[in-house]
């Protein structure tokens, strides 16, 4: 959830400008203090940890305006009042071998930065995926018959299919 303005704080470490948080709360996206003069800096995710020592912000996007591109698209593919629209797979190799063969991969720097094999969007006929490092895809379609194609395409067990 992107805070308000007004719930804007800096970290108890005084390491960044937290701005973001997971919706239970298992991680912060800030942007280090150090960095705040430049135009457009690196974000950076903190996942809340039980060792709090082992706590550590890592970089996540090196844009701040790529973060909000991705928070847009994110929030875009699990709506949850657009259920009919939007489904979650868990995935395997097949299915991400499907989906990488069949879409394609929107210019977007794959994340958390540095991964190799992180979060990438991908486009397809009417609907917008996101494939979560082999572990999960995310779709959602302009149409009902969209998200179906897309469901019938890549063989699984989606969430929110009760056809």
């Amino acid at each position: 959830m992107l805070l308000d303005p007004a719930e804007l704080y800096v970290d108890d470490a005084r390491e960044a400008l937290v701005f973001r948080h997971e919706n239970q709360g298992a991680a912060s996206w800030g942007i280090l203090l150090n960095s705040l003069q430049d135009g457009d800096p690196a974000v950076f995710m903190r996942l809340d940890l039980a060792d709090k020592s082992a706590e550590r912000w890592e970089p996540w996007l090196e844009r701040l305006s790529l973060c909000f591109v991705e928070i847009v698209l994110s929030e875009f593919v699990q709506v949850q009042a657009d259920e009919e629209l939007c489904d979650f797979l868990d995935a395997d190799d097949d299915s991400v071998e499907v989906l990488e063969g069949n879409a394609v991969r929107l210019p977007f720097p794959a994340y958390p930065a540095g991964e190799e094999n992180g979060s990438r969007w991908f486009l397809g006929q009417d609907v917008l995926l996101r494939e979560d490092a082999g572990v999960a895809v995310l779709a959602r379609g302009r149409t009902t018959a969209d998200l179906d194609r897309v469901r019938d395409l890549i063989p699984g067990d989606w969430l929110n299919d009760y056809r």
